[in-house]
């Protein structure tokens, strides 16, 4: 039987996200301009930039969100949802298919979800 363990914290060197070193760090082009788009990785990993900073969202005229989009989509499984360079939403990041959940909010990791197997009941 599989249960669902979730727990809270606050740390958010505790994430699985695969990009964590690039929270809140804007990334720029080899001619110096901030990355823009969609750009495929060397992994086969879809990345996604809006002013240099990771973010999938695509916005309208007025800066508000029309599409929530993945930020990173990696190629064997994997999904984090990013808003101006920092994991947004419930979930905002889902690794391992769906196994490790994370909810983020305002650039802070809130809770863990992990998908477990359970052998007993005590």
């Amino acid at each position: 039987m599989k249960s669902i363990k979730e727990y809270e914290t606050d740390d958010n060197q505790a994430s699985s996200s695969r990009a964590k070193r690039y929270l809140g760090v804007r990334i720029y082009s080899q001619e110096g301009e901030p990355l823009k788009g969609e750009h495929v990785l060397k992994d086969k990993t879809l990345a996604r930039f809006v002013d240099g900073f990771l973010d999938g969202n695509v916005y309208n005229e007025k800066g508000e969100v029309i599409e929530r989009r993945a930020a990173l989509e990696y190629e064997l499984g994997g999904l984090e949802y990013w808003t101006k360079g920092f994991p947004e939403g419930s979930p905002a990041i889902s690794q391992a298919w769906g196994v490790i959940e994370e909810d983020w909010h305002n650039g802070k990791i809130l809770r863990i979800r992990n998908e477990m197997e359970l052998t007993e009941i005590n």
